[in-house]
């Protein structure tokens, strides 16, 4: 009996990024017991992020809410997070950088790292009285 060949092609049905959440998780973790943060923000609709969001608040004390990029938010995410929101899909559509177009970036010093934003994120005051002027990062 002759063997059949496996397809050329196949169908993906579910495309997902794996070791996102671990992350997510790790460094939520990380940074709330280094206090790096006062409150933290998790934009995420997946329920595996529940027990580190209940152990910072439980164990460190810290706050946590959930931004839900998705249409329907995780029941488990919404009853431990301190505070929950809907993100639309607008505004994150909108919240993307450009991909046609160059943007320069200015280093933002925080306490253990190093942060680069959008020179169009500096508030227009800065601005006006130009005492914070561009410089282009090396990287």
């Amino acid at each position: 009996m002759p063997v059949a060949s496996p397809p050329l092609y196949i169908r993906v049905i579910k495309t997902e990024e794996k070791g996102s959440d671990v992350n997510i998780a790790s460094y939520l973790l990380l940074d709330a017991c280094r206090g790096d943060f006062d409150q933290a923000i998790v934009v995420s609709n997946d329920s595996d992020l529940v027990e580190p969001i209940r152990m910072v608040q439980t164990e460190i004390g810290l706050p946590v809410g959930v931004f839900n990029p998705h249409k329907r938010q995780s029941a488990e995410l919404k009853k431990v997070a301190r505070f929950s929101r809907n993100l639309h899909q607008r505004t994150i559509a909108n919240s993307q950088f450009s991909e046609t177009r160059q943007i320069e970036f200015r280093v933002v010093r925080r306490r253990y790292s190093a942060v680069a934003e959008p020179i169009e994120w500096v508030l227009p005051r800065v601005w006006k009285n130009r005492s914070w002027q561009p410089q282009r990062s090396g990287r």
